[in-house]
């Protein structure tokens, strides 16, 4: 549920999906600043163009939506990526050969990005989602705590932690759930 004032992150965006349909919803009553992250800098350029098919709606869209062209982790560090399964399945590699990239804590891009409050977290990473979110919510403030998470757990196989768990003690509640996806909102 996205109201006016509303603060979107999505991270692993690939493309854009979520973000451009939560974008087409900004117009003179409705202004919602979008946090858009993927690691893969040719997902970035494409999310890119496809927002700027936007511009006719919302004339100034990239003072809503900014892009951030990292990954997303439980450290401040340099990762390698590998896509050699497709852009939207890289995953984290040991092997040099593959994409650097530059990987930041959620909380530092909150940080960095001035914001108050997150109404509404997706997060779609190929099994590093329990990393970025354990560390996130151990290390911010309770006002920063998403009110509703649109969660990947289909890889949770890869998941070194419970973060079902985790996240339902920190008070959410299931709300929606499909084979690769659960939809979370904070009570």
């Amino acid at each position: 549920h996205t109201t006016n004032n509303s603060v979107f992150i999505d991270i692993g965006s690939n493309m854009g999906l979520y973000t451009q349909n939560i974008a087409h919803m900004i117009n003179k009553k409705t202004k919602i600043k979008i946090i858009s992250i993927d690691a893969n800098p040719i997902n970035n350029f494409r999310l890119r163009e496809n927002l700027k098919l936007l511009k006719y709606k919302t004339p100034n869209i990239f003072s809503y939506v900014k892009i951030k062209n990292c990954a997303v982790g439980n450290h401040n560090t340099l990762l390698n990526l590998d896509f050699s399964k497709g852009l939207a399945n890289g995953y984290i590699s040991k092997d040099k050969k593959n994409i650097s990239v530059k990987c930041v804590k959620l909380l530092n891009i909150v940080n960095k990005e001035k914001l108050d409050y997150i109404t509404n977290l997706k997060i779609d990473i190929e099994g590093f989602e329990d990393k970025v979110l354990i560390t996130f919510f151990k290390n911010c403030k309770k006002k920063l705590f998403p009110k509703n998470i649109i969660l990947e757990h289909s890889s949770k196989k890869e998941w070194k932690y419970n973060l079902l768990k985790f996240l339902f003690n920190y008070g959410y509640k299931e709300i929606f759930r499909n084979k690769a996806n659960i939809i979370l909102s904070l009570t």
